[in-house]
C-alpha cells in the first residue's frame, strides 16, 4: 500500500492529491479494482468503447448488499457517455457491465474522510431539483410552443 499522507502544518489547509483511475470493462464482466486502504472510488464518467458496434448498448451496474442498481444506460449513436458523481466503497460494492459493448469507466480515488466531509458540507439537493447529467432520450425532449398573442376580432357594423 501507500505510505500515510504527512500531517498538515498547523494553520494551513492540506489537499491530498487524487489519483486517477480507469478501467475498460467487457460486457458480462466486473471491474477489477485494487482499492487503497481508507479510500473511496469517485466514479466520474462512463463511456462506450469507441470500437463498439453500431447500435450496441450497455448498462453499468453497482452491486451492493445483494442488490444490483443500474447507474448508466449507454447506446452507440445515442447516449454514448454519461457523467456520474458516485462515491463507492469497493470493499462493499462492485461495478459490472451488461449488454453488448465494453464500457470505459473513469474516476479517481479520494480519502474516505475527505469524501465524507465534502459530501456532508454540500447542501442536500432534492431529487426533483437535481441536474440531469446524461443526455435525455429524444422522446423526453419536448419543445415548448410559443404562445401567439390573440388577434382581436373586428366587430362588423
Amino acid at each position: 500500500g501507500r505510505p500515510p499522507p504527512p500531517s498538515p502544518p498547523v494553520g494551513r489547509l492540506s489537499f491530498r492529491a487524487m489519483s486517477f483511475w480507469g478501467a475498460k470493462v467487457a460486457p458480462g464482466k466486473a471491474a477489477k479494482v485494487d482499492t487503497p486502504d481508507g479510500e473511496l472510488l469517485h466514479l466520474s464518467q462512463a463511456c462506450l468503447d469507441p470500437a463498439a458496434p453500431a447500435g450496441a448498448a450497455a448498462k453499468v451496474f453497482v452491486e451492493q448488499g445483494g442488490e444490483k442498481y443500474a447507474v448508466a444506460c449507454l447506446k452507440e449513436g445515442g447516449v454514448e457517455c454519461c457523467a456520474l458523481d458516485l462515491f463507492i466503497d469497493l470493499k462493499e460494492a462492485k461495478l459490472s457491465v451488461g449488454g453488448k459493448a465494453s464500457v470505459h469507466l473513469t474516476g479517481y480515488f479520494e480519502s474516505e474522510k475527505w469524501a465524507t466531509s465534502r459530501t456532508t458540507r454540500r447542501p442536500s439537493r432534492s431529487p426533483l431539483r437535481s441536474r440531469r447529467r446524461c443526455s435525455p432520450r429524444p422522446s423526453q425532449q419536448r419543445r415548448r410552443r410559443r404562445r401567439r398573442p390573440r388577434r382581436r376580432r373586428r366587430r362588423r357594423r
